[in-house]
């Protein structure tokens, strides 16, 4: 299944934790699900609108304290009925595309320093959301995960760190490899 067509099950996620405005649901995405899923404004407002219309949603308008109108989605329980239709399904697995695996599959193009100088920057990268990984680990950890949703968000958290503590194994050995390559 495609992201395009899972953006709707994104934004019935993050309402299902309670209603929000669109900028608030962007907002909730980025601090959380943008780890390992990412919604573009031009998806969710187009999203929200199918929605809407397909009434497992609902909007009302709240004015805010600076006199503008906010418009606040709720999900319905046609809404919460859909999410969890779908949260039942099986997974589809989406193709990998990941372009550091790309550039190296044809590294034998370039000098070796290529290679390493992109394999040290991907480790410099992972690095980074580790130690931010790490933060949201403890914060987890400080609340007791008391809330079941705050239990699977640290699931997919473990998930997160899992997967960079691997990749920083890995690109130490392939660093590794390649010096090797070149003593030979």
């Amino acid at each position: 299944m495609s992201r395009k067509n899972t953006t709707r099950y994104a934004i019935l996620g993050m309402l299902s934790t309670g209603a929000q405005s669109a900028y608030e649901i962007q907002k909730s995405m980025r601090a959380s699900i943008n780890h390992f899923w990412s919604e573009s404004d031009g998806q969710l407002y187009p999203a929200l609108k199918m929605l809407m219309k397909e009434k497992l949603l609902t909007c009302t308008s709240k004015t805010t304290s600076g006199g503008r109108a906010k418009n606040i989605y709720t999900l319905t329980s046609s809404g919460r009925a859909e999410l969890r239709r779908w949260l039942k399904e099986d997974i589809k697995e989406d193709s990998a595309r990941v372009e550091i695996l790309l550039k190296l599959f044809f590294s034998h193009n370039v000098n070796d320093d290529v290679a390493i100088t992109h394999l040290m920057e991907k480790q410099k990268a992972v690095k980074e959301a580790l130690l931010i990984y790490r933060k949201i680990e403890k914060e987890f950890l400080k609340e007791k995960l008391a809330k079941p949703e705050d239990r699977y968000a640290f699931l997919t958290l473990q998930y997160g760190i899992q997967k960079a503590e691997m990749l920083l194994n890995w690109c130490q050995s392939s660093i590794k490899t390649i010096k090797k390559w070149r003593k030979s």
